[in-house]
């Protein structure tokens, strides 16, 4: 969760200082999207990762629990 938690805000940072860039240059609009895309689906990515693995080690603690009961 700590990793999770670093990589979004190294996002969000990376978002930030678009942003800051976008305000003080002149940019191609179509860069800009595109850079704002990856970075949104880069952070997407990041959070649908670790609920999987969230979920398998519940799923493992569920088969374990199971097991002891059995």
């Amino acid at each position: 969760m700590k990793q999770r938690d670093q990589l979004q805000k190294v996002i969000n940072d990376l978002l930030d200082k678009q942003i800051d860039h976008i305000r003080t240059t002149e940019n191609s609009p179509k860069n800009s999207k595109l850079y704002f895309s990856i970075l949104l689906e880069t952070n997407e990515l990041i959070s649908s990762t670790f609920k999987l693995l969230r979920l398998f080690k519940e799923f493992e603690e569920f088969k374990l629990n199971n097991k002891k009961q059995n």
